[in-house]
């Protein structure tokens, strides 16, 4: 499992000459200061400024002008070293010998080389362009900050500009969990797109049909089915005639219909006359055996019986054979009629060559042929409009199965989300918060007073075991918790939240934990790294860290 480290963090002030040096271990950092006169002397400052200088904005209070300043952090991934620097919204990444390797001023390209370079990012889905795309460094670092002026539960607060994705919260903790991957991202836009094509579609199907109705309404008395070329320009006066031949191809039309109508009929009533000659057939056959067909009893004078049989068996011939003729008869109707429309046709086509365009007090002959073309289309478009319906459906059908395959990943993530919350809402003696609530991510862990910031721990870090049991292949950040327990509390709960948080939450990686009086505190595991600040209140840059760093700064401002 590939893992960054934050060695080194500089913080300048090239205007002021002054700066901040911080040198980290691997493993658990504490930055701390007197409790009585320890606030204000730039714990939150180092905090912020770490993930800062990686790409968020962090909520710097308004004292610190961190338009001013610049950003220097050496870290390591693996066995190489890196060094970031940030001047506004200015990037940078060196290697070990501070040899330029790109540099960059948008934040999406810089969150795309952060994961060419590094490998970690969050898909989320633009809700611009509805297309999946690696969101903004910030959701990358969201499970692993926490700000202390946000321990507010369950809610991604702790950087700034983070309304760029609506409902992003569920989406960043499946796929930091290993449920999701930007191919489901990319499923569910892809199938956000084809219900939103289907509803188009159906809404331009029903106009469709609404326009068609109207139409044939309009050619109800003079309507009919052709395929002509458009009309000329230049008629001359014969539009009666035209009203005519078009009166006269609604009529064959309407013929036409009833003929193939009577022939659907009549092919009925033949297949029936012919099962009906088959049953016959069976009952004559039994009744030379002395049964009857319906009873089967014996019958003992059968000839009267046969006869009457027999008379029935010929009627049902007959009558099929005269079914059939009446078959023969509709097929040569309809070819006739058939004729006739095409001649009708023909006659038309030389007429409408010769026709004016005088308007009329009814329908003129180019409204008519207007509306006959214009009906033609509509039904092509409405053919158009089903087959686009049909192949949509079938996409969406597709998409669906793609997605129920990350259902049981998802579950499975729900289940043990549930499980873990539970557990940490125990050991941290949280009764405020009702566990049988706690259905899935989704769920809102909070809580109010001094057990605020332990209820947000208990969710931020049950993000961490996620991550770890499910998705450890995704590179591991440092935790960086500012001032976890920033509230009113008597010595005796503080110390005993603080020992509760180094021996509860047991981080793989790089923590760095900032608070009040732990320099010498036994809730701190020995093998910290205790960083102590004792400068004056808002006076963490120094004039002697900034000649250290001086010629770092210089080179990294040169260059680009």
């Amino acid at each position: 499992m590939a893992r960054i480290n934050f060695m080194k963090l500089i913080i300048a002030s090239p205007s002021e000459e002054t700066a901040k040096i911080i040198c980290f271990e691997s493993d658990l950092n504490v930055i701390t200061s007197n409790r009585k006169k320890g606030n204000d002397l730039g714990k939150s400052v180092i905090t912020k400024s770490l993930y800062h200088c990686m790409g968020a904005d962090c909520k710097f209070d308004d004292k610190f002008d961190v338009n001013s300043k610049v950003f220097i952090l050496k870290f390591s991934y693996g066995s190489e070293l890196y060094t970031i620097f940030r001047s506004r919204g200015q990037f940078k990444l060196f290697d070990e010998r501070l040899e330029l390797l790109w540099t960059e001023t948008h934040r999406h390209l810089l969150a795309e080389k952060l994961y060419d370079q590094f490998g970690f990012a969050i898909w989320l889905t633009s809700r611009a362009s509805g297309k999946t795309e690696i969101a903004s460094p910030a959701y990358s670092y969201a499970p692993y900050f926490v700000d202390q002026n946000h321990y507010d539960g369950s809610h991604f607060n702790s950087f700034n500009n983070m309304g760029e994705y609506s409902s992003y919260k569920s989406d960043l903790i499946y796929e930091f969990a290993g449920a999701y991957d930007h191919t489901y991202l990319d499923l569910t836009a892809q199938k956000t797109d084809i219900e939103h094509r289907l509803t188009q579609i159906e809404t331009d199907l029903k106009a469709n049909r609404l326009m068609r109705e109207r139409i044939q309404n309009e050619l109800e008395q003079l309507g009919y089915s052709a395929d002509m070329p458009s009309l000329k320009r230049d008629c001359d006066e014969f539009e009666d005639e035209y009203k005519r031949l078009a009166t006269g191809l609604s009529k064959i039309r309407k013929n036409l219909y009833q003929l193939k109508s009577d022939k659907t009929e009549t092919e009925m009533a033949y297949a029936g006359s012919q099962r009906v000659v088959r049953k016959l057939c069976l009952n004559a056959k039994s009744l030379r055996t002395g049964k009857c067909p319906l009873c089967e009893q014996d019958i003992f004078n059968t000839l009267m019986v046969r006869v009457n049989s027999s008379i029935s068996h010929e009627d049902a011939l007959l009558l099929s054979n005269d079914l059939g003729r009446d078959i023969n008869e509709l097929d040569r109707k309809i070819a006739t009629e058939e004729e006739r429309y095409k001649s009708k046709l023909s006659e038309l086509a030389v007429l409408k060559a010769k026709m004016n365009l005088v308007k009329r007090d009814n329908l003129t002959a180019v409204q008519i042929e207007g509306f006959v073309q214009l009906n033609k289309r509509l039904l092509e478009e409405c053919a158009e409009f089903v087959t686009a319906l049909e192949e949509s459906r079938n996409d969406l059908d597709k998409i669906k199965k793609q997605l129920n395959s990350y259902s049981s990943k998802k579950s499975e993530i729900d289940k043990r989300f549930v499980e873990l919350t539970r557990e940490h809402i125990t050991e941290l003696n949280l009764r405020s918060i009702d566990k049988a609530k706690i259905k899935n991510v989704n769920s809102k862990i909070e809580a109010g007073g001094s057990n605020a910031p332990l209820a947000t721990l208990a969710w931020y870090l049950t993000l961490l075991d996620l991550k770890k049991e499910f998705n450890e292949q995704l590179v591991e950040l440092p935790v960086v918790l500012d001032s976890p327990l920033n509230i009113e509390a008597d010595d005796e709960k503080y110390y005993r939240q603080y020992s509760l948080i180094f021996s509860t939450f047991i981080y793989q990686g790089q923590m760095i934990v900032s608070g009040l009086n732990l320099a010498d505190s036994e809730v701190v595991p020995r093998n910290a790294n205790i960083i102590i600040l004792n400068n004056e209140k808002y006076q963490l840059l120094n004039k002697e860290d900034y000649s250290e760093c001086k010629s770092v700064v210089f080179k990294c401002l040169e260059k680009n």
